[in-house]
């Protein structure tokens, strides 16, 4: 064993190295039987925190499925007024607060107003004689 001089400490080398030669040994005998690894490590998938809310129609609104996201849609009463929602899930979000199913999807898009006409014209059928030959007889 030698003894070396470093700075203000002496380091024992000999003994160092004994003890690091029986640990590797060690280290070898009870890894004798196992493989290296060839696969990179991947990694785990865990899940999300999900949020939680006092009201149940909240998670409706806040966890929107994709197949929702459809865009503004027209919908409506059954006393028919017309609303447009900015997707299918604020629909469901309101039907669930006022907990019936009272609004109804009429189309996909906005909803559009139609206003009366205020002068009605005629407008003239021409070459609509064929519909004169069939006839529909009723028994009646």
């Amino acid at each position: 064993m030698r003894r070396q001089h470093v700075g203000d400490e002496f380091k024992d080398e000999g003994l160092n190295t004994l003890v690091t030669q029986e640990v590797d040994a060690r280290d070898i005998a009870a890894n004798r039987f196992t493989l290296p690894t060839t696969a990179t490590k991947r990694l785990l998938r865990t899940t999300p925190y999900r949020v939680s809310f006092a009201e149940d129609c909240d998670y409706l609104v806040h966890y929107c499925l994709r197949a929702y996201s459809t865009g503004e849609l027209c919908a409506r009463t059954l006393f028919y007024t017309y609303y447009t929602f900015k997707n299918y899930c604020l629909m469901d979000f309101v039907n669930c607060m006022e907990r019936y199913e009272v609004w109804q999807v009429v189309h996909m898009g906005p909803c559009f107003n139609i206003t009366p006409l205020t002068e009605y014209l005629l407008y003239p059928y021409d070459d609509d004689y064929f519909l004169d030959l069939d006839y529909v007889m009723e028994d009646h």
